[in-house]
């Protein structure tokens, strides 16, 4: 009977354990920019919200980040390099001299590091997802202030670690005469530590195993 009661409460622990491990499964949320009406892209010079901002109100650690740009409308889209930068000033470029010059209309750019490929310079835009891509990184694009100075990171990764909550900005440009656009929207999308990960070591976990080494002890007995 002592033996049973054991191997019961190794195993009522090991349910607690696994329920606990379960809530400390990464959590997911979209945060979308709030503006009213397309933005204007102006055919030299900083967009129309210059920087354009996202309040994050949850501030959990980052473990991965992804960002949209939504109904993109531009008659030379190479003309235009796009930089995020997170509350603590880290900066990341989404694209630059990118996307030929073919006139492109309502297209959706989503920016993920674990993409298959990488934005062309050359080649028409089309919606997708990419890779953050700047196919010029010899020459240092030019941001108006309030923007940060270059160098600027390549990866979305170089976010991860850091806090989520606070104002994330996104500065645009159109660095070339000529042409010129709108865009709709843009968002970001956050993979987080939800914070309810398990004590290592974990009591529960030392407790089962415990109880487990017990009833083995018990039965060897017997």
């Amino acid at each position: 009977m002592l033996i049973k009661s054991l191997l019961r409460a190794a195993s009522l622990s090991a349910l607690v354990l696994s329920a606990h491990l379960a809530q400390a499964a990464p959590v997911s949320f979209t945060i979308n920019s709030t503006n009213v009406g397309a933005v204007t892209i102006p055919d030299s010079g900083a967009v129309s919200l210059y920087p354009w901002t996202i309040n994050v109100a949850t501030s959990k650690t980052i473990l991965d980040v992804n960002v949209s740009l939504r109904g993109l409308t531009h008659t030379f889209p190479r003309d235009l390099d796009v930089l995020l930068v997170s509350p603590t000033n880290q900066k990341v470029m989404l694209m630059s001299d990118v996307g030929g010059d073919g006139d492109v209309r309502s297209v959706n750019l989503t920016f993920d590091d674990a993409a298959l490929g990488f934005l062309n310079a050359n080649a028409q835009l089309f919606s997708g997802i990419y890779k953050p891509t700047d196919s010029n990184v010899s020459t240092s694009d030019v941001f108006p202030a309030p923007a940060p100075a270059a160098p600027y990171g390549a990866l979305l990764s170089g976010f991860n670690g850091q806090l989520s909550g606070g104002a994330w900005q996104l500065f645009m440009v159109d660095d070339l005469g000529g042409d010129r656009g709108t865009i709709d929207g843009w968002s970001l999308t956050f993979t987080v530590d939800d914070g309810q990960s398990v004590p290592e070591p974990s009591s529960l976990l030392l407790t089962a195993a415990a109880l487990m080494g017990l009833a083995g002890l018990r039965r060897r007995r017997h």
